[in-house]
């Protein structure tokens, strides 16, 4: 009985010894924001944000992607109500897609940043016309990337008179 009651009282002495330490400038939890504890940013800001970017590899591209917006040398690209204008990356550097009405692939390469899509090749479906026609400034501004980067969970393709940003196909799926 004695031997009991001597662990519990050493054991609420270390107890108390642990949340002290917590409490004074040590840990400076106490002097803490909930946000700061939890990592939650509160900030409408969007230069409060910081943005991590690195350069394009094929392990970081690979996976699906939903267009999130774009241009090509042509035009601009809609991805507004076309659910299909998608990027799928493979870990050999293949990869596949849709562009609203028709499926391509091809092969792509990446080295220090710099990404080329080869040749696309891809079906050919008869669509209406405005759909054809922002495919087509799709697979010409895949075809115009000379680089790319992931920035803040975006893939983000450049080339002249090129920007293609997309999100992860997973963002969809998780509302």
């Amino acid at each position: 009985m004695i031997k009991r009651v001597v662990v519990i009282g050493v054991a609420s002495i270390l107890g108390l010894g642990v949340l002290a330490g917590c409490s004074n400038g040590a840990g400076e939890l106490s002097n803490m924001s909930e946000e700061q504890v939890s990592g939650e940013v509160q900030s409408e800001d969007p230069s409060d944000i910081e943005t991590v970017e690195v350069s394009a590899t094929i392990e970081n591209m690979t996976g699906t992607w939903k267009l999130k917006a774009g241009r090509s040398p042509e035009s601009e690209i809609n991805p507004e109500g076309q659910k299909w204008l998608e990027l799928i990356v493979e870990p050999d550097g293949s990869f596949s897609g849709s562009g609203g009405c028709n499926g391509m692939m091809g092969k792509l390469t990446v080295e220090a940043g710099k990404v080329s899509f080869g040749p696309i090749g891809s079906t050919k479906m008869a669509c209406e016309e405005p759909i054809l026609l922002n495919e087509h400034n799709y697979f010409t501004a895949l075809e115009a990337v000379t680089e790319g980067e992931v920035a803040n969970g975006m893939l983000i393709l450049t080339g002249e008179d090129t920007e293609l940003v997309f999100k992860p196909a997973s963002e969809d799926s998780q509302s």
